[in-house]
């Protein structure tokens, strides 16, 4: 077998890039949210206390303003044309002191005791830690609670597969809202192993060579790829694949994935355009090892992160499940200048039904055009056609 050397540095940058965030909370503000596998606890209803009191009660509390001041034990109002909120509002009990302090605020005249606001008629407030939440300057009645606490303990924000425009959008917008609680997962673990790996490394190495044959530029070449495009579209898969094992390097592929016990073997061709965000699109073949199955797939994407450019490109994953219908997320890492290679790091979504997330695979990328992407981030959709 031709072995590529391929350069760790990639998922090393992965590493770096992608790191979840792990929140430490307090329980106790969402009694139904918060937990393993629920919506995060991102607002509350604030205390009701009861009905705002008219007046300043007690001798001690004194009209100002509208709003009621207390002076300090053993004080008095030092004058009635005196506003309380001067320093020397209140002045010290007995014949001829002149001693003065300032007056300590109350409460609104009309309205609730310190610590708690007016709403709806009723006196409210909200827990320690949390905030008033306004709409457009109005008070809603909820309260905010801080991001640290919207989890449980030890637990992290998940992404959502996007199997609605509201989980897509909310993906790409970094919307915490589309999140659900879990336990902490970190792709690049799986990666760094994966990098590590003597058997992992030779998988790549061979899709990485894979890549390169079929990016050569001598017309034999570019021939047989132009073919190898026609009968994938028209789905004559048996014929693709005959054309594939023309390559010695696919034969070589297929002989590790399938020695290593990897599942699945795919070849796409497609091209993208980014700047931060962007789009990509991909058609391709993919071939089910063990039991062997030829399938036509498609797929769609929608990139965000530290990119730039527009480019073609041949991919070629390795994957340790079969190749189905489905959504996954990623993170790339490319860099091209008329040509080049990128290394993605594949994994399934978190839901409260199927649990953690796995790690799905490895693709490579050979790209025709310019550009650059360091830890860009994936969402896919895949169908088999």
């Amino acid at each position: 077998m031709k072995i590529f050397l391929m350069p760790i540095w990639p998922l090393l940058l992965l590493t770096f890039l992608y790191s979840p965030q792990s929140l430490s909370a307090e329980q106790g503000y969402c009694p139904d949210k918060g937990g393993y596998g629920q919506e995060i606890c991102k607002k509350i209803d604030a205390t009701v206390h009861g009905n705002p009191e008219k007046g300043c009660p007690g001798k001690q509390s004194y009209l100002s303003g509208g709003n009621c001041y207390t002076c300090p034990s053993g004080y008095k109002r030092a004058s009635l044309g005196r506003k309380m909120t001067h320093p020397q509002a209140c002045q010290k009990r007995g014949l001829f002191k002149k001693e003065y302090t300032a007056a300590s605020f109350q409460k609104d005249a009309f309205g609730c005791p310190s610590g708690q606001f007016k709403h709806k008629r009723k006196c409210k407030s909200c827990p320690p830690a949390t905030k008033r939440q306004h709409v457009a300057g109005i008070d809603s009645g909820h309260c905010k609670v801080p991001k640290e606490h919207y989890c449980d303990p030890g637990l992290v924000l998940a992404k959502q597969p996007p199997n609605n425009l509201l989980n897509r959008f909310g993906n790409w917008l970094g919307l915490k809202s589309r999140k659900l609680c879990s336990e902490p997962f970190d792709i690049t673990t799986f990666a760094a192993n994966a990098a590590g790996a003597d058997e992992a490394a030779e998988i790549l190495a061979g899709i990485v060579n894979l890549v390169i044959r079929l990016s050569q530029q001598d017309e034999a070449t570019k021939e047989k790829v132009r073919e190898l495009k026609k009968k994938i579209k028209k789905k004559q898969l048996a014929e693709a694949v005959a054309i594939l094992q023309e390559f010695d390097e696919y034969n070589d592929l297929i002989d590790t994935a399938r020695e290593a016990g990897q599942v699945s073997v795919s070849i796409g061709f497609g091209g993208d355009a980014s700047l931060g965000i962007g789009t990509q699109f991909e058609f391709g073949l993919a071939v089910n090892i063990l039991p062997e199955e030829l399938v036509k797939y498609g797929a769609h994407s929608f990139t965000k992160g530290v990119s730039a450019g527009i480019d073609g490109s041949i991919t070629v994953g390795i994957w340790g499940n079969r190749f189905e219908t489905g959504y996954s997320q990623g993170l790339v890492v490319e860099t091209n200048a008329d040509f080049g290679v990128g290394v993605g790091v594949w994994y399934s979504y978190f839901t409260p039904e199927n649990g953690q997330p796995e790690l799905l695979g490895f693709t490579v990328s050979g790209g025709a055009g310019y550009s650059l992407e360091i830890g860009e981030y994936n969402e896919v959709y895949t169908k088999v056609k």
